[in-house]
């Protein structure tokens, strides 16, 4: 797959196959099939945006990320992402933010920072 051109191939590749896995874990946890029926055009709306769109933005981001910076670079969003996530479910659901966790994932970024500055010295 190197230097074939197809940049989002992988990440592609990884998204589809990680469906079947994912789909075996979430209707061994939920047994009911009415659970799994969408309730309206909104349902279909926000699940196709969130595959679609939130996915190519996602790997378009990782992709400059890695041309731009190197493939370093990149491990930070992955524990940032999740401090985001968490920032903004606060923000727009009332999600409750638990101080160790908060805590533990400013270390994860301090330690991951301090390693990609190590890195460039």
């Amino acid at each position: 797959m190197e230097g074939d051109g197809c940049h989002g191939l992988r990440p592609c590749l990884t998204s589809c196959l990680s469906i079947l896995p994912l789909g075996i874990i979430a209707f061994s946890v939920e047994h009911d099939m009415a659970a799994w029926r969408a309730m309206g055009a909104m349902d279909y709306g926000l699940a196709l945006y969130s595959g679609a769109i939130g996915t190519a933005l996602s790997v378009y981001l990782i992709n400059l990320c890695i041309n731009l910076r190197g493939s370093h670079f990149v491990s930070m969003f992955s524990p940032a992402s999740l401090i985001i996530v968490t920032i903004l479910s606060w923000i727009f659901t009332n999600d409750a933010i638990y101080l160790g966790s908060f805590i533990g994932s400013v270390i994860l970024i301090a330690g991951l920072g301090l390693a990609l500055w190590a890195m460039n010295r």
